[in-house]
């Protein structure tokens, strides 16, 4: 959070009552930006705008830092590799894209990105990068040496976040226009963008925050400063299911492992 505290909620379920209870709790010396779980579910990583990453071990309760770059760090993923083994995937404003394992606690690999990170997504082995000049650089982290492809988003206006499909085959970007850009890597002659997140009435757009797969349908979900958030299939090309509006914007969204 923007407080400097990152903690630890165990959510419990019954029928449709759904309680959450606070199990733990670290205080950075700086505002948080982002979280990644291990794969494991032992620890969970954090990074801000002081420029690090630590590592947080669950039983222990305790922290040591495990990356350092020369600007906050806006996005971070937990990879485990074939071939190089634990990774963390960091991605800064300094323009860098980082990879570190973090069994030594060292960056292995640095890639140098056109502008600011501002968003990336990672379903192994596909990683999608967006950057603040509205391009998207994609990796195959099976030989991450090298981008596999590099797009322009199509959307008028800055990224605020991207997700990969859940088949790996493509991702979706969302803007800060109340836009969405769905994206074939291979067959992009199937790519499609499309309006979401407006107030007609009042000639309003607001933030795409959050876009989230669903872990086995492939339908993804939407969420923007509107407050809103909403259900779409993009092979039907159409809206599954819109929900009442909350009360304040949504900044984020994840599906449980079930769906």
């Amino acid at each position: 959070s923007w407080d400097k505290t990152i903690r630890c909620w165990e959510v419990q379920c019954q029928g449709k009552d759904i309680n959450s209870i606070g199990k733990a709790q670290q205080t950075a010396e700086a505002p948080i930006l982002c979280t990644a779980w291990h794969d494991e579910g032992s620890q969970v990583y954090w990074a801000g705008c002081d420029n690090k990453a630590f590592v947080w071990d669950l039983g222990s309760n305790q922290t040591q830092q495990v990356a350092q770059h020369n600007a906050g760090i806006q996005t971070m993923a937990f990879v485990r590799s074939p071939q190089a083994g634990e990774l963390l995937i960091t991605g800064s404003w300094d323009k860098t894209l980082k990879f570190w394992d973090v069994r030594q606690k060292k960056d292995i690999l640095t890639h140098t990105m056109s502008d600011k990170i501002a968003c990336m997504d990672v379903k192994f082995p596909l990683c999608a990068v967006a950057t603040q000049d509205k391009k998207v650089t994609i990796y195959n982290l099976e030989q991450p040496q090298n981008p596999f492809k590099n797009f322009e988003t199509q959307l008028k206006l800055q990224t605020r976040c991207i997700s990969c499909f859940t088949d790996k085959a493509g991702y979706t970007v969302g803007s800060i226009e109340g836009r969405v850009r769905v994206e074939y890597i291979n067959n992009t002659g199937s790519s499609f963008a499309f309006k979401c997140h407006r107030d007609n009435s009042k000639q309003l757009a607001y933030a795409v925050n959050s876009i989230s797969f669903h872990p086995t349908y492939g339908t993804f979900a939407t969420a923007g400063s509107d407050g809103a958030f909403h259900f779409w299939d993009k092979d039907a090309k159409q809206r599954v299911k819109q929900f009442k509006n909350c009360s304040a914007p949504i900044t984020t969204t994840a599906f449980n492992q079930t769906g």
